[in-house]
């Protein structure tokens, strides 16, 4: 990739080198990114104005300047101005897993229809299973993408020690979801079923074909909520405590001739608190720091180090542990529209997040850049996981998105 050239593009159907220029790629995804090393535990959630995400861990914050470290860039500063929040995790954030980018790991079982893997997607037009040992314990969260193309019956199976098979006989925790609903049962070795509370409605699923999947389990008070596009659908709660202690999860498809679709998954620990995260309504006009305790204090926020927050509020000012803090809103700043370049492309890295930047060097194991936020960087090339060529917060191209377009193995 070269500003003066463009995009250089090699296939083996192709006689020569095929150039694109900027305007005419809208991504290029790449198969087998970096995952992200169990050593690395990120400690907060950076967002900012011009859309940029960032898992990293927070060095300090003044009046002036973020200073944050994240694995894919190393040490990174940007303008405090450009903040717009963080989000504290205060028990780290390990990724366990992510993906998927192979089939490698994965089994895939019942008919040539059944489960496959295509252009980093788990795809399926038939009866079929799909299972895997993730290594969930403690509490620990599992998002994905989900898409499909009519209607559809999935079960997804957590905390499973068999993950080659639909078994009744083994304990789990097994959701069962259809387009405008969804229902849990726990299932215990011994007992049998269970169901587990009412069906949940996602009235919203019966306008779309795609929606964001996040199940986040707590051993400790046996509850697991189910959030649907960033909004909770239901929590459900075992009174016999958390029987399940397979690690594995295993998803299960009940139909014929339709196309059911399973991307950017991820399972993380997590801290093991089901509310929501909260996000103002309105505008931001003093600092807001939100409490472990669900208090919300509102002032100004005149930095952090050394573990303390220093925040002033009228009258007085208070030094608050890091510890007791889940998110901090920066207030609002005067906006500026700058027009965007031609080589300013946003990179989708693995891990989570996105970072925006003028392309200036494609070399080597990096690619080199300056960023409206933090100047000139460097990102692992082996980090990255798609590249949008317009700089807008990271969007996921999906190919149900396309109309009357059947999915199919052109290789079968």
């Amino acid at each position: 990739m070269d500003t003066n050239q463009g995009v250089q593009w090699e296939h083996p159907a192709a006689k020569n080198v095929i150039q694109f220029q900027p305007a005419g790629i809208a991504s290029i995804k790449f198969e087998n990114a970096q995952r992200v090393s169990a050593e690395s535990k990120p400690t907060c959630w950076f967002r900012f104005g011009n859309g940029d995400e960032v898992f990293g861990s927070l060095k300090s914050l003044d009046a002036e300047k973020l200073r944050l470290e994240t694995w894919f860039g190393g040490d990174l500063e940007a303008p405090r101005d450009a903040l717009q929040s963080i989000t504290l995790f205060p028990k780290g954030f390990a990724i366990l897993y992510e993906g998927p980018s192979g089939p490698d790991g994965w089994i895939m079982t019942q008919g040539p229809k059944g489960w496959r893997y295509k252009d980093g997607a788990f795809v399926a037009n038939s009866v079929g299973i799909l299972g895997r040992n993730l290594g969930l314990s403690g509490s620990c969260s599992l998002e994905f993408d989900l898409s499909w193309s009519g209607h559809f019956s999935l079960s997804f199976i957590l905390f499973t020690d068999a993950v080659d098979r639909f078994d009744y006989s083994v304990s789990s925790y097994m959701f069962h979801m259809a387009p405008g609903y969804v229902n849990l049962q726990r299932v215990q070795t011994g007992t049998g079923v269970m169901s587990l509370g009412h069906q949940a409605q996602i009235p919203d699923m019966l306008k779309k074909n795609k929606v964001h999947v996040e199940i986040r389990a707590n051993r400790d008070d046996a509850t697991i909520a189910l959030v649907i596009d960033g909004t909770p659908v239901s929590q459900w709660k075992d009174h016999a405590g958390f029987v399940a202690k397979g690690q594995g999860v295993v998803f299960s498809t009940q139909m014929d001739g339709l196309t059911i679709r399973i991307s950017r998954m991820r399972v993380a620990q997590w801290n093991g608190v089901i509310e929501p995260r909260p996000v103002p309504t309105g505008p931001v006009n003093e600092d807001l720091v939100y409490l472990a305790n669900k208090d919300k204090v509102t002032g100004e926020l005149r930095g952090i180090r050394e573990g303390k927050l220093q925040f002033a509020i009228p009258q007085t000012a208070l030094d608050i542990p890091v510890e007791r803090v889940t998110q901090i809103f920066m207030k609002e700043s005067a906006s500026e529209t700058i027009a965007r370049k031609p080589w300013e492309l946003r990179f989708d890295v693995a891990g989570g997040g996105s970072v925006a930047f003028q392309l200036e060097r494609w070399g080597g194991e990096q690619i080199a850049g300056t960023s409206r936020n933090f100047g000139k960087m460097a990102v692992n090339l082996a980090s990255i996981r798609q590249i949008q060529f317009q700089s807008q917060p990271m969007k996921e191209t999906d190919e149900l998105d396309a109309p009357n377009i059947d999915i199919w193995d052109l290789d079968d």
